[in-house]
């Protein structure tokens, strides 16, 4: 038995511990971004648009008689455009500016009657009505001889004639398209970080995409936001005398905000999480893989404005897209990572 006992308390010294083998860490890059708050230039995208637009339409029955302007011509306001057969629309006018005159003439003589007490009240009441009567019918003609003239609806251009002379028209019919062209608006969308950076009255830059720039004033900034992306529209006035900068041109709306701790990030870091939301992959202090949403506010060859970003952060820079949130990693600055390639590469050789 004792012999037994001390071959197993050899064999027990002799057998090598089990030990379960750390778990190797992925090596990432990272690196601290400067910060900096200063005034920087947001970049909004939109399209000249007139800031009156209306479709030019009959009021009144008949044959187009003649056309006064021809197409992209500058009309002031009353300006005639379109003339109408009048037809028998004078006759018209003439009896019923007579009946208006017989009926004033009834009326009078009623009323003289019933101050002598030869006329009762109840027939000029009568003689009174048969004259507003009148009086309305010969309204209603007047208006519609003066609807037979089309009329230029305020300052701005006639764009295309839809009628030409002999063609009969119908109330409702469309006669053609008048448009404001001064002053013009941009119409854009911002961010809900933006909205309260933004009032009404401040001007801002706008580059068009014929090259030309040109300064806007804020005239509208909406109350309300788009329900799918939570942003903002904002209206932007441009001037434009004589009309010659023309509606549908791509424009670049230059804000000018003030943004804090904003900073410059290659843009081949910026990556998305499962939801779809931008942002970049850091390191907390416990080596542990975390995800940041940043919001773009521009970008260039240099790199991308970014904000959610601070300078304590380690973003990763190398290996984010072989890591995922909660994964323990192994951080290397990426000024260190330089040295250590560059001590390794001078070894080889």
């Amino acid at each position: 038995m004792f012999a037994i006992l001390l071959l197993w308390s050899s064999l027990k010294k002799a057998a090598p511990e089990i030990n379960s083998a750390p778990s190797k860490e992925m090596t990432v890059y990272v690196k601290s971004f400067s910060m900096e708050n200063e005034n920087k230039g947001i970049e909004a995208y939109g399209v000249t648009e007139a800031s009156n637009l209306v479709s030019l339409k009959s009021e009144t029955q008949g044959v187009v008689e003649g056309i006064f302007a021809h197409d992209g011509a500058f009309l002031k306001k009353g300006v005639p455009i379109v003339q109408i057969s009048l037809e028998n629309r004078k006759f018209e006018l003439a009896r019923a500016e007579a009946r208006v005159k017989q009926c004033v003439m009834d009326f009078k003589a009623a009323k003289a009657l019933a101050q002598k007490s030869f006329q009762a009240a109840v027939q000029v009441s009568k003689t009174e009505a048969d004259l507003r009567q009148a009086e309305a019918e010969e309204h209603a003609i007047k208006i519609d001889i003066e609807r037979t003239k089309i009329k230029a609806p305020f300052d701005g251009l006639f764009v295309k004639t839809l009628v030409k002379p002999g063609d009969f028209v119908q109330p409702a019919a469309p006669i053609g398209q008048f448009v404001a062209l001064d002053p013009l608006y941009v119409s854009t969308f911002i961010s809900e970080k933006e909205y309260y950076q933004v009032n009404e009255g401040e001007q801002s830059e706008v580059l068009l995409s014929d090259g030309t720039k040109h300064m806007a004033t804020v005239s509208y900034k909406s109350p309300v936001s788009q329900n799918k992306t939570h942003t903002f529209e904002v209206r932007f006035d441009i001037s434009n005398p004589g009309h010659k900068i023309p509606a549908g041109l791509s424009a670049k709306v230059i804000l000018p905000l003030k943004i804090e701790n904003i900073c410059s990030i290659p843009p081949a870091i910026i990556t998305l999480n499962d939801e779809g939301i931008m942002g970049v992959k850091v390191v907390n202090a416990a080596n542990q893989v975390e995800f940041v949403p940043v919001q773009i506010l521009s970008h260039d060859i240099k790199g991308a404005l970014v904000v959610g970003v601070n300078g304590n952060m380690q973003v990763i820079t190398r290996g984010q897209d072989m890591v995922t949130e909660g994964q323990k990693v192994h951080a290397i600055m990426e000024k260190a990572a330089s040295s250590t390639a560059q001590q390794e590469g001078t070894s080889d050789k």
